[in-house]
């Protein structure tokens, strides 16, 4: 019987999470689930496995390893003097393994440096037509370059804030603010805090990159 590919992968970061059950809602059983380094003590709260385990391990101790089972769980250790952070590697391993889907669990909070670098990742996924979505157990960060149509949350936030040097031809639907045929420059985050009227919100742009957050409810 030939396996079938996992098209969704789940990379836990090293950075803050709060609720452990609002996480656990997030993962499915066939999910991928690849851990940046630290996002291994994540894992085991969760209280699963990882497929992959990939970093240069300078956030982890001997102990974390413990219960560990290598011959299910592929270790990939780089150097500490590197290029790229550890949820990089994972990032371009679950690209590389061939997700069409990839969600970044505590990829937020913690260091901001950490954070801002965790969401210029996404636009990797704009380069590669892959859906990438920063979660936790309240924000969900994407970024886009065509459209997305969201089922949202009457009285939800969302944010919209240019990602590139000008974004045009901003419309939007569903939102209590609307846009036809806006333009956001880089520089002026006018688009934070909008409103969803509606349980559908749609959003599209004719060019450039935008950055779209939603302030959830509790998961």
């Amino acid at each position: 019987m030939k396996i079938k590919p996992k098209n969704r992968a789940v990379i836990l970061s090293n950075g803050n999470f709060g609720n452990i059950n609002s996480y656990k809602k997030l993962i499915k059983k066939n999910d991928k689930i690849i851990c940046a380094d630290g996002g291994l003590r994540f894992a085991k709260k969760l209280g699963i496995k990882p497929d992959i385990l990939i970093g240069d391990f300078d956030s982890l101790k001997k102990s974390d390893f413990s219960g560990l089972n290598k011959n299910k769980t592929k270790v990939l250790r780089f150097p500490k003097e590197k290029d790229k952070t550890d949820t990089q590697l994972a990032l371009e391993y679950a690209l590389s393994s061939g997700a069409r889907e990839i969600i970044m669990l505590c990829s937020l909070g913690g260091r901001v440096d950490h954070m801002l670098a965790n969401i210029h990742l996404l636009r990797m996924g704009v380069k590669k037509s892959v859906t990438i979505k920063i979660l936790d157990e309240s924000t969900e960060v994407r970024i886009i370059d065509k459209s997305l149509d969201i089922k949202a949350t009457k009285g939800e936030t969302i944010s919209l804030l240019p990602f590139s040097e000008k974004v045009s031809g901003i419309y939007t639907e569903g939102l209590k603010y609307l846009l036809k045929n806006g333009t956001m420059i880089l520089g002026i985050p006018y688009g934070v805090s909008n409103e969803a009227i509606s349980s559908r919100v749609k959003i599209k742009i004719r060019s450039g990159l935008l950055l779209v957050i939603r302030n959830l409810k509790k998961l």
